[in-house]
């Protein structure tokens, strides 16, 4: 493709032309060649869908019934290059946009929702509650409640995960052809967390308007929130987004954020923190609460946000909390189960930086360690025999008992001998019978169903003594006689 040179040749073949007319219709030409070439290299790029023309269309009926701005067909017509706009032949094949096409609305799913959530549409004023599995429509507005989060997710595997007290509208959600969607939404109030995909086989446009920014993308992940005096801030995990303000515009990259404050251009890229890491973090099952994670320093944060949840994906989040670099994060009140861990730095300017990866804690208190009756501690017992008795723990099947005993390998030395070690006791007490009077050490623990042992009680030291003639085996000698006797 060439600049028309018309201009040119009737300067040689003669004509005399004013300089301002010839500069005037060079320009012009130009002005036409770059058109062209950008239209060009726009259609080279984008998504482009495949329409057969039916018998009596023509381009501007095929216009109206497929772009959402029918006057835009002189661009249809250059990027198919029609000589003739009025003439299309039936099953002609023209080229559209992807971007440009009306589409089809699609629905999202609510996949997961914690706390509460309730939507609108745009003819009714009721706000209806929300459940997982409820559909999500084009023309809907959202919003989540104090302590909630909600994950919508699209048939094309685009994936919007509202923060509490978020608004979102869902103003445009539709899909073009089999491979291309867009979506315009609006960020009222709250923080929004996108993940947008992109393959060979499926583009997606989405464009998140807030009362101070506008964000473009396509196949990214980022965060994007706003506060109550309208302040937005974009934060890009993923990709790159074009966040555009009323006074200029700025591209982020991965690990970059900006804040665009009303009236004013959005902030240059900030570099985004590295997470802590936490500090001696067991992948051993933790067996007593609380655990208190500590984390090492990172450069310029003034805060750690650290977040438990239930899944690996930190949704189902059971506690988050925002700590000075200094401080740990307590984990307590919890059930047993396996949890993860995830963080992020917080810089001077309120940025939240990259996040970790997630950090597997498992947590096993149950069942817990018996209480033990028969024997006390540092009590004396008469006879080879002595039935230990304990209290019956919950979620327990089964307990293990084990009786050891010190044996003296040194003047300063000495080594532990299990004497008994049972595991298969159904009942809470257990008869020892037939062992040498001596000084013992017993201890119990529960066992689960699924065979995990909790936590040994604690140890209990006991003797066992000749009985004085008058005294029937098994039965416990006050310790109050005993002293008497020694005296």
């Amino acid at each position: 493709m060439f600049p028309n040179t018309a201009p040119l040749r009737l300067a040689k073949r003669g004509y005399v032309m004013k300089g301002t007319r010839f500069l005037a219709i060079l320009l012009l030409s130009s002005f036409i060649f770059f058109a062209n070439l950008f239209c060009q290299s726009k259609t080279e790029t984008e998504h482009l869908v495949r329409i057969k023309v039916e018998k009596g269309d023509y381009l501007i009926r095929v216009c109206k019934k497929y772009l959402e701005n029918p006057e835009k067909w002189p661009e249809i017509a250059k990027i198919n290059k029609l000589k003739n706009p009025d003439v299309i032949l039936p099953s002609q094949v023209l080229l559209f946009p992807a971007s440009m096409m009306k589409g089809t609305p699609v629905s999202g799913t609510v996949t997961f929702l914690k706390g509460t959530a309730d939507f609108k549409t745009q003819d009714k004023e009721e706000w209806i509650p929300l459940n997982t599995g409820d559909k999500i429509k084009e023309g809907s507005l959202i919003r989540t409640g104090a302590e909630s989060s909600m994950e919508i997710k699209f048939e094309d595997g685009n994936v919007f995960m509202l923060k509490e007290n978020t608004t979102v509208g869902f103003q445009t959600a539709r899909k073009t052809g089999d491979n291309y969607s867009k979506y315009k939404m609006s960020l009222n109030m709250g923080k929004l967390v996108s993940n947008i995909q992109k393959t060979e086989k499926q583009e997606t446009a989405v464009q998140i308007e807030s009362p101070t920014a506008v964000v473009g993308v396509r196949g990214t992940v980022f965060r994007s929130s706003v506060d109550e005096k309208g302040t937005s801030q974009i934060e890009v995990l993923e990709g790159s987004v074009v966040v555009e303000g009323e006074k200029g515009k700025v591209e982020l990259k991965k690990g970059e954020g900006t804040i665009v404050e009303k009236g004013k251009p959005p902030t240059p890229p900030q570099k985004l923190l590295a997470p802590p890491v936490p500090v001696e973090l067991s992948d051993s099952i933790y067996t007593r609460l609380p655990i208190n994670l500590s984390f090492d320093a990172v450069e310029e944060a003034v805060s750690y946000k650290v977040a438990l949840a239930k899944d690996k994906d930190i949704k189902d989040i059971v506690r988050e909390k925002v700590i000075a670099p200094q401080e740990t994060f307590e984990i307590r009140d919890v059930e047993d189960g396996t949890y993860f861990i995830q963080t992020a730095s917080i810089d001077k300017r309120g940025f939240e930086g990259m996040p970790s990866e997630t950090f597997r804690v498992r947590i096993r208190l149950n069942p817990s360690a018996p209480f033990i009756e028969i024997p006390r501690d540092e009590g004396i017992y008469t006879g080879t025999s002595l039935t230990c008795i304990w209290l019956k723990v919950p979620d327990a099947s089964g307990y293990r008992v084990r009786i050891t005993e010190h044996i003296q390998t040194g003047k300063h030395t000495e080594t532990t001998r299990v004497v008994l070690d049972k595991s298969d006791i159904s009942a809470t007490e257990y008869t020892i019978e037939n062992i040498p009077l001596k000084r013992y050490y017993f201890q119990v623990r529960a066992v689960a169903a699924d065979g995990y042992q909790g936590e040994w009680s604690e140890i209990i030291h006991f003797t066992l003594k000749m009985p004085p003639p008058q005294l029937s085996p098994g039965t416990p000698e006050p310790l109050e006689k005993e002293q008497n006797e020694d005296k």
